[in-house]
């Protein structure tokens, strides 16, 4: 369990970084461009309307961002292994679950990058933007589950309390 309140300690101390260093209108902007934006026009569109400022803070994130996958996969990856050890199955599932969530978050990251990293000097393809948005939605709605099912945050797993003291 020791390990799980670091995991968790440093997941949201990386947030938190990842907050600051966007400011909260970054932070929607962001948000916007993991869930809504399937083309390049409207990529275009939403880092078209940013700032100087806004454009060097998006850049900028990335120096934690890069690390923020290893980290909560790391987390929701050890948090498997004390819940769901006595169940094989299961702990391979979850297992799986956080690995293809933390890596679908970089496959986004990076493509992501590429795309922004082009804007101005050639096209960025429909396809890059739209895998990319596929990449994020697809992390989310799987860290998000994993958030409900684990619960990292809460200690004894009340399931596995309730079953250790019948045994």
């Amino acid at each position: 369990m020791a390990d799980v309140r670091k995991l968790l300690a440093l997941t949201a101390t990386c947030q938190l970084s990842l907050v600051i260093i966007l400011g909260p209108k970054m932070a929607k902007s962001l948000l916007e461009i993991q869930v809504t934006c399937f083309t390049a026009a409207r990529f275009r569109a939403i880092v078209g309307a940013w700032s100087n400022l806004d454009r060097a803070r998006f850049a900028s994130h990335y120096a934690v961002d890069v690390w923020y996958p290893l980290v909560y996969g790391t987390l929701m990856w050890r948090r498997a292994e004390e819940l769901a050890d006595r169940r094989p199955d299961l702990l391979k599932l979850l297992k799986a679950s956080a690995f293809l969530g933390a890596l679908l978050d970089v496959a986004e990251n990076a493509m992501h990058i590429r795309a922004f990293c082009a804007l101005g000097t050639e096209d960025v393809p429909d396809a890059l933007v739209c895998a990319a948005g596929v990449c994020a939605v697809a992390k989310w709605v799987i860290n998000l589950a994993l958030c409900v099912i684990l619960r990292p945050w809460q200690s004894p797993w009340p399931a596995l309390a309730d079953k250790e003291k019948l045994a």
